[in-house]
């Protein structure tokens, strides 16, 4: 049986940027040059890896707290995004996933967590969990 793709598949060796940290910091996931040294041909080789750029460094004056902050924000923001794009066969299935699951990241872990993954995880997303049109929809009828 072959491998359904996902939206996963299209954007997993995008270059992009997310924003974390209390000031927002923007931290840019790119492709760098990483060289490995094979001992058995005694040659060098060169990849291509998707990197974090973090916009500080040791001594810029920002605090070990908001560096922490800033890592765990952009961190949890792309495993949501994985989890949610693994579960999603395009753009706009996957911005449907998104707008249903806005502030709920922690109940999108434990499902994942707890074994609903891909698809069956979508299914769950789509039954369970409102968007604010839906909801004002269902209980303000005008």
């Amino acid at each position: 049986m072959a491998k359904v793709k996902t939206y996963w598949d299209t954007i997993k060796n995008e270059e992009t940027f997310y924003s974390g940290g209390s000031q927002g910091w923007e931290v840019h996931l790119r492709y760098s040059d990483t060289h490995k040294y094979n001992h058995k041909t005694h040659e060098y080789t060169r990849n291509q890896t998707l990197q974090y750029q973090w916009p500080f460094s040791s001594g810029d004056g920002v605090s070990r707290e908001e560096k922490a902050q800033t890592r765990k924000d952009v961190t949890t923001t792309r495993k949501i995004e994985r989890i949610l794009a693994s579960a999603s066969i395009d753009q706009s299935e996957y911005q449907n996933l998104c707008k249903r699951s806005y502030g709920r990241h922690d109940e999108i872990f434990k499902l994942y967590d707890d074994g609903l993954k891909g698809f069956a995880l979508r299914n769950h997303i789509a039954i369970n969990f409102w968007t604010d049109a839906e909801a004002h929809s269902l209980f303000w009828r005008m």
